[in-house]
């Protein structure tokens, strides 16, 4: 089969090339209507395709990662459930995993992932050649190797206070969410994102600008959440389009006092669950950012930033349209929330999953139709002699 410009070229390395054929035979009928996807043992090709599937079980899987450049390419192991974790993963060599038995939802969430990630990429480096959107990137290397890949984060490092859980489902539609976390140089202050834009040209502005406001957290943390909000806005003039849209949830969280001052704008919801209490929706104070948007962010009194007092064993959940629309609104997945309440965060995430999955028309195959983000934070409950 030839390739092209347009073609996805998927190698497979395994110990053995009787191995690498038994798990490509498996991939293709799970890829049948990826017509521009092709599935290729690693022994009939001279080099490593733009994803390399690397069986966890390779007896020189060290060398066999140490050899592949990944640049501009996502490498996923094939890990069969039950084994040990590999190191290969924990250590950051590798981008993902891919779980035997393959669920198909799971294989085609990877591969759009990565189309994803490469447009992200080369829309990246048309804004720095038009106007330098990602100058500043440099500032901090460590989220910049992230933004790059335009991975979103499978799980955050330990912050104090707090358990951050998160669950992403990728969509159809362009755009895209977006979500992380960013501490203040000093570790007073704790800002947490979360974005859902209308189309991919946004989705990569967000990242970049992301970073650039973020970065002044260290040296403006005197600032109101809405006049951060008005720099993020500010940053985004240039690529927002006129038919774009970016829902927006952004809040700096106080280690001194643990209150919350956060905008909500759009489509995203907030739910907030004191210690022993009921789940309530967190009303938003505005709509999504486009272009019109200058004059409420101008303007003192049109938009004001909320406050949430955090106590002990508390939790916040922030869901993005994509599971709002499926669940069937703010209340009803304030319902959902309330009857898992008791539940871990994880186990609630999977519940989040499993009931947005269920309402697809073929769970097993279908990807929901847009992009939908959940992330948990629970209250540690010795956060008050952290404090």
């Amino acid at each position: 089969m030839s390739t092209d410009a347009t073609t996805l070229l998927v190698t497979i390395e395994a110990a053995s090339v009787k191995l690498e054929k038994q798990w490509a035979d498996l991939l293709r009928p799970v890829l049948r209507e990826f017509t521009h996807v092709q599935i290729l043992e690693r022994s009939q090709s001279t080099e490593d395709g733009q994803m390399a599937f690397v069986d966890a079980r390779h007896p020189q899987l060290s060398e066999v990662l140490s050899g592949i450049d990944r640049t501009g390419r996502s490498v996923l192991l094939l890990y069969s459930e039950g084994d040990p974790i590999p190191a290969a993963f924990t250590d950051g060599r590798v981008d993902d995993v891919l779980v035997f038995p393959l669920r198909p939802l799971e294989v085609l969430s990877k591969i759009r992932q990565h189309e994803q990630s490469r447009l992200w990429d080369q829309v990246s480096k048309m804004s720095t050649a038009l106007g330098g959107v990602m100058e500043r990137l440099r500032e901090d290397m460590a989220v910049a190797e992230r933004l790059q890949k335009a991975r979103l984060p499978v799980r955050f490092p330990e912050i104090k206070g707090f358990k951050v859980t998160s669950r992403y489902l990728a969509g159809l539609k362009s755009g895209g969410d977006y979500f992380d976390l960013a501490e203040s140089a000093d570790g007073r202050q704790l800002a947490m994102i979360l974005t859902d834009s209308s189309s991919y040209g946004l989705s990569s502005a967000v990242v970049s600008g992301v970073v650039r406001v973020a970065s002044r957290l260290s040296v403006e943390q005197a600032r109101s959440v809405r006049e951060l909000v008005r720099a993020f806005y500010e940053e985004l003039l240039v690529p927002l389009g006129p038919t774009d849209r970016l829902s927006l949830f952004y809040g700096v969280l106080s280690r001194k006092d643990y209150v919350l001052r956060y905008l909500n704008l759009g489509d995203s919801r907030a739910f907030f669950r004191p210690a022993g209490k009921s789940f309530t929706v967190l009303p938003a104070q505005g709509g999504p950012l486009s272009l019109g948007s200058r004059h409420s962010l101008g303007q003192s009194g049109v938009l004001q930033e909320a406050q949430l007092q955090l106590a002990p064993q508390d939790r916040v959940v922030l869901l993005s349209d994509g599971y709002l629309e499926l669940l069937g609104g703010e209340h009803r997945a304030c319902a959902l929330l309330e009857q898992f309440s008791s539940r871990a965060p994880e186990d609630l995430l999977n519940e989040l999953a499993f009931q947005t999955k269920s309402r697809l028309s073929d769970p097993r195959e279908d990807l929901p139709a847009q992009d939908s983000s959940a992330l948990v934070f629970d209250v540690d409950s010795k956060v008050m002699r952290l404090v």
